[in-house]
């Protein structure tokens, strides 16, 4: 239910109109349903009825990104019947009443000025009291302070320095951010108090069959909103470990504030339509070069992109936090941050954000952490001898979570450094994916021509071979912190026409020999092989390969 407060400021006493006129009700966004490209928003308010009886009301001004076909509708109490909705569109000026919850909201926000201005005197104080201490050990030592030693006297003033400076920190803060929100709000109040602007009301048609209250929720469709996921993914310095957060990037620009609601994040999209698409008439004929028409002629209908009535899937009641704040020098009690939850409804995840928030439209996007996503590491270094004397760090991620992680931007730290930006395709549970890391200078690596040797046909033959023959030198820098995984890969030619034989020729042992990795020896010609490497470790290996042609051709190797 709603709270008593709530109660007092959206509460209509209203007695049954006279002819068919409509009575205005005020109400109050109660919750956003977010998704790709638009969201839905539910309003809630309160309508009594003093003897049964057919009563209109009329809820507005709304948003013209409102979709006038989703308008949709909740009766509560009172055995209220809903009988008709009908929207309108108007244009004109900013009602009063919201020029009034402006002004309500900017004196709230001096007053908060105010309450600062005591705390930044506070502050002051504190820090003078610590000087006035100072002062007078320095002058005439520990008079005055029986039973302490130069070591409390400097422990006591290094913990209240301490705290003074966070309260100055956390003063400045709000300072500013108190600032910027008033400078907003009169920027709100000063352009829309007399400009005219088109909006939507909705009336609706009640019939109570009973006096009393009936709590109404008009639900609708709108454009301008939408969010994507964002994963802060942490690297400890060694690779050992990864932290990887979910981040919920909301845009806003649907042109009506959102104050006080709570905002539920969906993956759902509506927008792709219910009904699968027909299936074509396919038509197969006579390849006509003169035409311009080429190929197989396909005709197929478009699938349906009617959107379905929305569902709302229940109001999640807020839960309640005690300000726990103790006193100076005690130690405070522990209170969990709050945090979002998250309901798998199998096609489609919705995310509830913990707290109720305001998102003020045409802003710049807000960023709120939904979820911790459990993923496996395993570090590696990746080197191609042949192209590049680098050794690239980079890690296999594999998803742990029992959902699908949704794809979307990765913003990679490796210990205190950010490295960039990299992209999260759709992961189920057990999926992998490479992160490219950079480069690792512990890792160094040496390529060398060991052979390249021309041998020309015999007396009775045409066919000549031209052998190719490489090693490449890596060594773990004894400055490495712990032994490294190196995957190494290089490419042999693969032949194109039948005339020209490549054959391996002395390859370096131990080749990967998994299923994927036989198909890609035989296909694209790729050789992998692993090997670990201690701090101070030096290997090398070789691989190779023999052309057989006839000594009338001239092959040519190429990317």
């Amino acid at each position: 239910m709603l709270a008593s407060a709530f109660l007092a400021s959206t509460l209509a006493v209203l007695a049954l109109p006279q002819g068919d006129d409509a009575i205005p009700v005020p109400s109050q966004l109660d919750r956003v349903t977010i998704y790709s490209g638009q969201a839905m928003a539910e309003r809630v308010f309160l309508v009594e009825a003093g003897e049964p009886g057919a009563m209109t009301v009329r809820v507005g001004p709304l948003p013209m990104t409102a979709d006038r076909e989703s308008f949709q509708t909740r009766v509560q109490g009172a055995s209220a019947v809903l009988q008709g909705l009908e929207v309108r569109q108007r244009t004109g000026e900013l009602a009063q009443s919201e020029r009034d919850q402006l002004r309500l909201r900017i004196a709230a926000l001096r007053d908060e000025q105010r309450a600062l201005v005591a705390e930044r005197e506070a502050i002051t104080a504190g820090q003078g009291m610590l000087q006035a201490v100072m002062s007078s050990v320095g002058q005439d030592g520990l008079t005055g302070y029986t039973g302490m030693t130069l070591d409390n006297v400097f422990d006591f003033v290094t913990r209240q320095s301490a705290a003074l400076d966070g309260r100055l920190q956390a003063y400045e803060q709000n300072r500013q951010k108190i600032e910027v929100q008033i400078r907003d709000l009169e920027q709100q109040l000063g352009g829309r108090a007399s400009a005219a602007r088109p909006y939507q009301e909705v009336d609706l048609n009640l019939f109570f069959q009973s006096a009393g209250t009936a709590e109404v929720r008009l639900l609708y469709l709108v454009s301008g909103a939408s969010w994507e996921p964002v994963y802060d993914l942490r690297l400890d310095p060694d690779l050992t470990g990864v932290d990887v957060g979910l981040v919920g990037r909301i845009y806003q620009q649907t042109d009506e504030d959102w104050e006080g609601v709570q905002v539920m994040l969906s993956t759902a999209q509506p927008q792709l339509g219910l009904d699968p698409p027909d299936l074509p008439r396919r038509w197969a004929r006579v390849f006509e070069p003169a035409r311009s028409r080429r190929g197989l002629v396909s005709a197929s209908a478009a699938p349906s992109e009617d959107l379905a009535a929305l569902e709302s899937l229940g109001y999640l009641d807020e839960d309640g936090m005690a300000d726990k704040r103790a006193e100076l020098g005690r130690e405070a009690a522990f209170v969990a941050a709050p945090v979002a939850s998250v309901q798998d409804f199998g096609l489609s995840q919705q995310f509830a954000l913990p707290e109720r928030v305001d998102l003020v439209s045409g802003t710049q996007p807000r960023q709120f952490r939904l979820v911790d996503v459990p993923l496996e590491v395993r570090p590696e270094r990746y080197i191609v001898p042949s192209l590049s004397q680098q050794a690239y760090l980079r890690a296999e991620v594999t998803s742990e979570a029992a959902a699908p992680l949704l794809p979307g931007v990765a913003r990679i730290f490796l210990g205190p450094d950010y490295l960039g930006e990299s992209s999260f395709p759709l992961l189920r549970q057990g999926d992998s994916t490479t992160l490219n890391l950079g480069i690792d200078p512990n890792l160094i690596v040496e390529y060398e021509v060991v052979l390249d040797q021309r041998e020309e046909p015999g007396l009775f033959s045409s066919e000549l071979s031209h052998t190719h023959w490489y090693e490449a030198r890596l060594k773990l820098s004894a400055a490495a912190r712990e032994p490294v995984e190196v995957l190494i890969e290089e490419v042999l030619p693969v032949p194109q026409d039948d005339r020209i034989k490549i054959s391996p020729y002395k390859m370096h042992a131990g080749a990967l020999a998994s299923e994927q990795d036989m198909e890609d020896r035989a296909e694209k010609g790729v050789w992998r092989w692993r090997m670990n490497l201690r701090p101070g470790q030096e290997t090398a290996m070789r691989w190779g390969f023999v052309a057989k042609f006839n000594e009338k051709l001239t092959p040519v190797i190429d990317d």
